[in-house]
């Protein structure tokens, strides 16, 4: 854990004392300054007024004051009150202000008062006293991490101090601790959040979704929805989840209203979902232009409940065909009647259900629609498979989501790893043909085995006015793959030996996370900086604790070590700043109060 003890000894070296004339960098750098001579004295600080130019927003001036500045207004409720509050103001008039020098662009002390008029705290106890400046970020996260592995606060809290050298070198209390926690889960329940990094995601890869509402948490069975998408790489990617109370029309309503929202309402192509009556009305409500499919996976669990017995044992065989197989839609109704006569099924209301939908669901409708070649299958076996292995029932809510976070990580480095694959294992290409080649540079390498194994069957092929090639098996329309028969047409009937740019979509090749992603205001949207700050302080602790561990063998190392660290402290000093927010880490969406009401809670 970060400590402070260093910095103090910087200033048993350096003037700490406060004095007119006083150049700083930053306001930030001000602040810290007078904290840690507040610290040395024994007493708490704060920040007060400041002064703002109108034109810029840029803070002019501003003073810092002993926390036990001013005095508590007088309550007309005082005299009834049982358990009045202790008074911690005595009007101490102790201060340090600071105006910017145009000349210099710097901040510069003008004025000082250092007689305060209470008596000071014992140095043993300077780190139990009020101040701003209490977890810092990289502390935070190290909060976090404990948490996320389920140590208590207790435990952790007293780890801290062993790391840092005794409790009062940790700059924070056990209270501060807890309430840093219990801010951030009541942030999180109240609001939700948006991951930049899914944003991004979605950005580039949410033209077609997988919506999934069948895994269920704790005792009252509580739908857990995730939307999920494909990359570049045909992996998972997870663009959002959510834990619903019920799943009524408004529910979904709102939901999906609020999905779009972080999303800059950017609305997919093709949704995929269950058989839900109620979900496909909210989908129609909010998202009327997008295409609406059955998940071929589900559908495939509820026929083994409702004809299993039926297709005597035989559902997978009898089904296949319609989900897959069967192009035509002449063809389609006919083996439909064939079916229904053979297994005399004329009667089931399930498969009259499916039938109605069948525009949904059956071969020869959706290969009309893009899908990415996602039939929801792989998706939803693999996720809830991914989820029962992370996930336990008796977690609860805040630890469910820091635990779902996990399964997103999880899914994020398999995309890593597809990403070392391409840069560092060239795929073979045993005909040395030129379009093959091509592939293998332009596309991923999911993508190139399936442009160079896809199967050769007779299709018939027309080419438009506009030199196009359509094909019966609308793979390209579907996947945005060629497949083998077109590429034998390009090259053996048109003598065309690369693949036409109109037929290489950016979404499979190994620059679709090239360009930037925008909001619906056209500001691009980066990854949280938090995040970025956990992955560059975890190594860096690896690195600082094999210098510590070196320097600590020698006191001619260990003077030189902590005379170069205070320096490097020293240099970096508010050039950023060191408070957590008290809120959310990322982008919080925020609703209506009767929508926040309907979907966290049902009594309401």
């Amino acid at each position: 854990m970060a400590t402070i003890d260093s910095e103090l000894e910087c200033l048993n070296k350096l003037d700490w004392q406060p004095r007119c004339g006083m150049e700083f960098e930053y306001e930030q750098s001000a602040y810290e300054f007078y904290y840690l001579y507040g610290r040395k004295m024994g007493l708490s600080i704060r920040k007060d007024t400041f002064r703002k130019n109108r034109r810029t927003g840029e803070i002019t001036s501003r003073i810092f004051v002993c926390s036990k500045e001013g005095s508590r207004s007088k309550d007309k409720h005082d005299v009834l009150t049982i358990k009045p509050r202790v008074e911690t103001r005595t009007s101490c008039g102790a201060q340090m202000s600071f105006k910017i020098d145009r000349n210099k662009n710097k901040f510069y002390v003008n004025h000082f008062v250092e007689m305060h008029n209470h008596p000071f705290v014992r140095q043993e106890c300077t780190h139990m006293l009020p101040s701003q400046l209490k977890i810092s970020v990289t502390q935070a996260i190290e909060v976090d991490l404990v948490e996320e592995s389920r140590i208590s606060l207790k435990s952790s809290y007293e780890l801290f101090g062993r790391q840092a050298g005794g409790r009062d070198s940790l700059g924070y209390t056990k209270r501060d601790q807890k309430n840093y926690l219990r801010s951030k889960r009541q942030n999180k329940l109240a609001y939700g959040e948006t991951d930049a990094k899914m944003i991004i995601d979605y950005g580039q890869f949410g033209d077609v979704l997988s919506f999934d509402t069948t895994y269920k948490i704790n005792k009252e069975n509580r739908p857990f929805v995730v939307f999920v998408g494909l990359n570049h790489h045909r992996e998972t990617v997870i663009f959002g989840g959510a834990l619903m109370n019920d799943e009524t029309i408004d529910s979904f309503v709102w939901l999906f209203e609020t999905f779009l929202q972080a999303m800059s309402r950017r609305t997919p192509k093709t949704i995929f979902t269950d058989q839900d009556v109620v979900m496909a009305k909210a989908i129609l409500h909010v998202m009327p232009s997008t295409y609406h499919r059955l998940c071929t996976w589900h559908m495939m669990q509820n026929a083994l409940k409702h004809v299993y017995g039926l297709f005597r044992g035989e559902v997978k065989n009898v089904l296949s065909g319609f989900f897959y197989e069967i192009e035509d839609e002449s063809d389609f109704l006919m083996a439909w009647n064939h079916m229904l006569d053979e297994y005399n099924v004329h009667e089931n209301t399930w498969l009259k259900s499916i039938f109605d939908l069948k525009e949904k669901w059956a071969y020869p409708y959706v290969r009309h629609a893009w899908s990415a070649g996602m039939k929801s299958t792989q998706l939803s076996e693999s996720y809830n498979a991914t989820l029962k292995e992370y996930l336990k029932s008796d977690l609860n809510v805040s630890q469910f989501f820091m635990h779902f976070e996990r399964v997103v990580n999880d899914k994020r480095y398999k995309e890593l790893e597809a990403e070392y694959d391409l840069l560092y294992m060239l795929v073979n290409v045993k005909i040395n043909a030129k379009m093959l080649i091509q592939a293998r540079e332009v596309f991923t390498k999911a993508i190139f085995l399936e442009f160079n194994m896809n199967l050769n069957k007779e299709r018939h092929v027309k080419m438009d006015t506009h030199n196009t090639l359509s094909y019966s098996c609308r793979m390209f329309e579907m996947k945005g793959v060629l497949c083998s028969h077109v590429i034998k047409i390009l090259r053996d009937a048109l003598n065309i030996n690369e693949i036409p740019t109109q037929y290489i979509l950016k979404r499979w090749t190994k620059q679709a996370r090239v360009e930037c992603v925008q909001d619906m205001h056209r500001r691009e949207i980066q990854e949280d900086p938090e995040l970025q700050q956990t992955y560059q302080y975890r190594p860096l602790c690896s690195i600082f604790t094999r210098i510590s561990s070196r320097a600590s063998e020698s006191e001619k190392t260990y003077i030189l070590v902590t005379e170069q660290a205070s320096k490097i402290l020293l240099s970096q000093k508010g050039k950023q700043g060191t408070h957590p927010e008290p809120k959310t880490r990322r982008r919080t969406i925020t609703s209506t109060t009767k929508e926040n009401q309907r979907a966290t809670d049902p009594k309401k």
